[in-house]
This record gives C-alpha cells, sequence and structure tokens, in this order.
C-alpha cells in the first residue's frame, strides 16, 4: 500500500470491512445523538412538571396565609366587638326607619350583646 492510500485502498476485499466499520460508526453516532435528544426533552418536561408544582405548592402556601391572617383578623374583630357596648338608640332608629307600629316582645341584655325580639308589621 502507498503511503497517504489507507482510506481507499487498492486491494477491493478491503472495501467492504471499511464500508462496514463507517456504517456502524454512522448508526451509532446517530442513536447516540437521538437517545440524547430524547433525554434532554425528557429532562425539559421534567424541569417544566417541576416549576408548575413547585408554582401550585406556593399559591398553597399563600392561601394558607391569608386564611390564617383572615381567621386572625376575624378573631381580634369579635373580641372588638364583644368589648363594644351595645347602642339602644341605633337600633331603635333602625326600627323607626321603617314605621312606628312596633312591639318589644323580648329584650336580653349582656355585657357586649343585645337581643331584642320585635313584632312589626312586617313580621319578628
Amino acid at each position: 500500500m502507498e503511503k497517504g492510500l489507507f482510506l481507499f485502498p487498492k486491494k477491493k476485499h478491503l472495501l467492504p470491512k471499511i464500508t462496514i466499520v463507517i456504517t456502524l460508526l454512522a448508526i451509532l453516532s446517530i442513536t447516540t445523538a437521538y437517545l440524547i435528544l430524547e433525554r434532554n426533552k425528557k429532562l425539559a418536561k421534567k424541569e417544566e412538571l417541576r416549576l408548575i408544582y413547585n408554582k401550585k405548592e406556593e399559591e398553597k402556601r399563600v392561601q394558607l396565609e391569608l386564611e390564617n391572617k383572615y381567621n386572625t383578623l376575624l378573631t381580634e374583630l369579635y373580641i372588638i366587638e364583644s368589648q363594644i357596648e351595645p347602642d339602644i338608640y341605633s337600633i331603635l332608629y333602625e326600627l323607626n326607619k321603617y314605621g312606628s307600629n312596633y312591639k318589644i316582645t323580648d329584650f336580653n341584655y349582656s355585657p357586649g350583646s343585645l337581643r331584642l325580639n320585635v313584632i312589626t308589621n312586617n313580621g319578628i
């Protein structure tokens, strides 16, 4: 063989062997590239799903915090309302807005609450 002609030998029986090796290497390279591409697609999908999951978890956490704040404020509001004395004058004013024909049938007072049962033209 002459120097530099290794890839293209003059002997005919070596050409099929080289062609088979090159073909197998090409198939191996293409298969490897395809598998790497598929793996990258799966990793990208996994990352996308992880981001969606994290977003949902963050939304749940924020919602829970808001519910806790709401419940805390509601409790504080109940405490404040229980300490306020009821205003009988504003209650009677509301009754008189709808007419002066009413009858108080039951009256209960305890610190922080006032209960009136009133019969009006519209009912109790």
